[in-house]
């Protein structure tokens, strides 16, 4: 059984921006990815709890919390992270994202590097978006707008390796997040994740241990870019997770929670 996480709020321009929070010690922040919430991140809160005060947002559009504008870009996705903190009164915090939420992290340590205890990035990476990478976010956006539900349907499955498991169950997990986010929330997203900037630079010289955990079979976020990114910073560690897809806390938890709490101790 999962604990009852303390469910709060805290205000930014002037909307509530939803939260979860269990345990005491260090700011651990948790950052989901695109069309997800922050209960996708309960079974890894449960785990760092033990050791850590861990907080997982939803981000704007997503799960509690409302859409922002039109356009939710990483910057303006960065300054609600950074208001959490403020509303914490914490001044540091490990920083977790996973694929979106590694974009808004991005974001977050380039405004706000003197606030980073660490940064770990789970199957997401520095560079922007390709032209052909842009013209699909914008076809995805036109297909939104009219058929949402095609969109999501096919977008989830792909998410996941399932050459040894069909992962079922995580997939319509999943899908139910997506199925709930509103047609605004996922545009605005798709739109602040089309226009984000490369931030590659931010990773070479990042001042703090930086973590970045890939998915050998990962379909969205090629394992070779994380290779080569993960040799800019003098202090990263790169796990390469076997037969996992871009979904590794769903689908071998057990492994993901090991990887990242090593790290966590060691910083």
């Amino acid at each position: 059984m999962l604990p009852i996480f303390m469910q709060k709020t805290f205000t930014y321009k002037n909307e509530e921006i939803s939260y979860s929070c269990q345990g005491k010690g260090a700011l651990v922040v948790l950052l989901h990815g695109f069309l997800e919430n922050k209960s996708i991140w309960n079974q890894t809160t449960r785990f760092l709890s033990k050791n850590f005060m861990v907080v997982a947002i939803d981000l704007p559009g997503h799960g509690d919390t409302p859409c922002l504008g039109y356009v939710h870009s990483m910057e303006l996705m960065a300054d609600v992270v950074n208001e959490l903190l403020k509303h914490l009164y914490k001044r540091k915090c490990h920083l977790i994202g996973h694929s979106m939420g590694g974009y808004v992290a991005l974001a977050f340590a380039e405004k706000f590097a003197d606030k980073m205890y660490s940064l770990s990035l789970v199957c997401s990476n520095a560079r922007a978006d390709s032209k052909e990478k842009k013209l699909d976010r914008t076809k995805a956006i036109k297909l939104v707008k009219t058929k949402k539900n095609l969109f999501v349907e096919a977008a989830i499955p792909p998410l996941f390796n399932t050459e040894q498991k069909n992962h079922k169950r995580a997939i319509n997990k999943i899908k139910k997040m997506a199925h709930d986010t509103s047609i605004q929330g996922t545009i605005a997203a798709l739109s602040g994740m089309r226009d984000r900037y490369e931030r590659e630079i931010v990773l070479k010289f990042a001042p703090y241990p930086v973590l970045i955990i890939a998915g050998e079979k990962d379909a969205i976020i090629p394992v070779q870019w994380l290779k080569e990114q993960s040799e800019l910073p003098e202090n990263c560690v790169l796990e390469i997770m076997e037969d996992i897809g871009h979904m590794p806390f769903l689908e071998d938890r057990i492994m993901f929670e090991t990887l990242l709490m090593r790290f966590l101790k060691g910083v």
